[in-house]
């Protein structure tokens, strides 16, 4: 098991962000769904912070493809996810901190 975390000179532990996202673009979008609230419950389990992001392509690894989502719409915003669901967390893209604890990853 890991060290608990340090805490930061203001005397908050930091907290690390799990980055959610979907790595197929074949799937409709409620499979779309069901991977991201996967990822949403690893990150609750770990006590992790977290944020869904869904761009324009899909990432699916070393030697894939990039392939477009079928969803995105740039008309509507960067993040496909956002288009349907709220953020499942308090942390947004570039914070430095969340609820007064410092992002450490």
């Amino acid at each position: 098991p890991e060290p608990p975390p340090q805490a930061s000179a203001a005397g908050a532990a930091p907290v690390d962000v799990l980055l959610a996202t979907c790595d197929n673009a074949g799937h409709g979008l409620f499979a779309l769904l069901e991977r991201v609230v996967n990822q949403v419950l690893l990150a609750r389990r770990l006590r992790m912070e977290v944020y869904v992001f869904v761009g324009p392509v899909v990432l699916a690894g070393p030697g894939c493809p990039l392939l477009s989502q079928p969803y995105f719409d740039r008309r509507h915003g960067d993040n496909v996810w956002e288009y349907f669901f709220r953020q499942p967390g308090a942390y947004r893209r570039g914070d430095r901190s969340v609820g007064g604890r410092p992002v450490r990853s």
